[in-house]
């Protein structure tokens, strides 16, 4: 007697587990997910741009934030593609001298402490766009920005900012898959 009882009960906790199944993949495959407004289909061709909607993507930005976002890349992308463009030439110009006979080192040191002027610009450009960045988001949005930014600076990041929409890292975003924190 209790072993047939025993079983009844086995049997239509099976069934019940197999209905909560079968109910749980039909709601799944019936259920529609809003996508984010700030979610990028076709990633556009500007590098600039694709940083923009990066960010804007990963923050999970309102419409006035990327406006403040969009203000402060248009700022920020010329001063700082200048200053590139003025280091490239520097290091060119170190290069011509360095393969000379008879290298000038007081030229070669004039470059140098020009280029680390050049570069400390750079750096305090990257420093005012991110604390202008920062001014815009909520604190979990802060506490992204930073892990995007130190994940940025790092030599060796993975972001997929030359290859965006495609994900990273197997398929997922910053987000899902973050590289070590």
């Amino acid at each position: 007697m209790k072993k047939t009882q025993f079983l009844i009960w086995a049997v239509i906790i099976l069934f019940a587990m197999n209905v909560a199944t079968i109910v749980t993949i039909v709601v799944s495959r019936n259920r529609t997910v809003e996508p984010k407004t700030t979610q990028v289909q076709n990633p556009p061709a500007d590098p600039d741009a694709v940083r923009f909607h990066f960010f804007a993507q990963e923050l999970g930005l309102r419409p006035e934030q990327m406006e403040a976002f969009r203000n402060a890349n248009r700022t920020f992308n010329p001063r700082v593609h200048q200053l590139s463009m003025e280091m490239a030439d520097m290091r060119r110009e170190m290069v011509n001298e360095l393969g000379k006979e008879n290298p000038d080192r007081q030229k070669l040191d004039s470059l140098a402490a020009a280029f680390g002027n050049l570069h400390r610009q750079l750096k305090e450009q990257t420093i005012n766009y991110y604390m202008e960045l920062r001014s815009v988001c909520t604190p979990e949005q802060q506490q992204e920005l930073h892990v995007l930014f130190r994940t940025m600076l790092n030599p060796n990041n993975d972001l997929p900012l030359h290859r965006y929409g495609r994900g990273w890292r197997h398929g997922r975003g910053m987000r899902r898959g973050r590289p070590g924190n």
